[in-house]
């Protein structure tokens, strides 16, 4: 259950980031690109390939990544059984954001 409110803020947040995007990449042509290259480069920054404990000490800096906030919302309370207070904390921080952004 506690995977349906990490999953509204996914949604919440793509649907900004979308409208944002949309609007820029619209105006201006390079802009896809751009996003193509880094969409890729995060992709490869979050754990979605190798595992969040191979980091370490370092671990402490994940929640700064908006993708790794977000997807541990969603991803923890389904594997881990739920995810910390600070990742719910910067994925409600990086929604706001996005929509403030957006809006």
């Amino acid at each position: 259950m506690l995977a349906l409110p990490g999953l509204v803020l996914l949604l919440l947040n793509a649907c900004a980031v979308g409208m944002f995007l949309g609007m820029v990449c619209a105006r201006f042509r390079d802009i896809p690109q751009i996003v193509i290259n880094v969409m890729q480069l995060f992709f490869f920054l979050s754990p979605v390939l190798w595992k969040p404990s191979l980091l370490g000490g370092l671990q402490v800096f994940l929640p700064l990544n908006p993708f790794f906030s977000l997807m541990e919302t969603v991803r923890g309370p389904l594997v881990e059984g739920g995810a910390p207070p600070i990742v719910w904390a910067a994925a409600l921080f990086y929604t706001a954001a996005a929509c403030a952004i957006a809006f």
